[in-house]
């Protein structure tokens, strides 16, 4: 196995041993990996969000063979990466420079079904308001 696959096959692993991981218990080597950086393109985050996904609807399903797993829409699965990355995003800034007054809601990060438009609002709004206080 290549280093390449072994690091994809880890993710992998990681999600199916942690399937109700909660966002902030996502240790720093895997938020680094997932996240797409400003300077970087989304090829291997999207790569990793792949493999999370395969690994999510494996536990959801009960089977390993990802093969049986079906393909989402491809509208779908950009905009699950969408959110997984705004979310990836709110908890990267977060560890980083705390928000005073933040209450962080705990969120299971690979229950993908469960994201609600309202989570994603709201850590779309952390983001832009630590935007904000960075350039000022």
């Amino acid at each position: 196995m290549t280093k390449t696959n072994s690091i994809y096959q880890e993710t992998y692993d990681y999600v199916r041993q942690n399937p109700d991981a909660v966002l902030e218990s996502i240790p720093n080597h895997f938020l680094d990996l997932w996240l797409v950086k400003a300077d970087e393109q989304i090829d291997i985050p999207y790569h990793h969000f792949i493999s999370i996904y395969y690994a999510y609807k494996a536990n959801k399903e009960e089977t390993t063979a990802t093969s049986s797993l079906g393909i989402v829409e491809m509208d779908k699965q950009w905009s699950l990466f969408h959110d997984f990355q705004v979310l990836l995003q709110m908890e990267d800034l977060l560890r980083t420079i705390p928000l005073p007054g933040i209450e962080k809601e705990e969120i299971t990060i690979f229950h993908f079904d469960n994201y609600n438009k309202e989570q994603i609002s709201i850590a779309e709004d952390i983001i832009q308001l630590s935007n904000q206080l960075q350039t000022t």
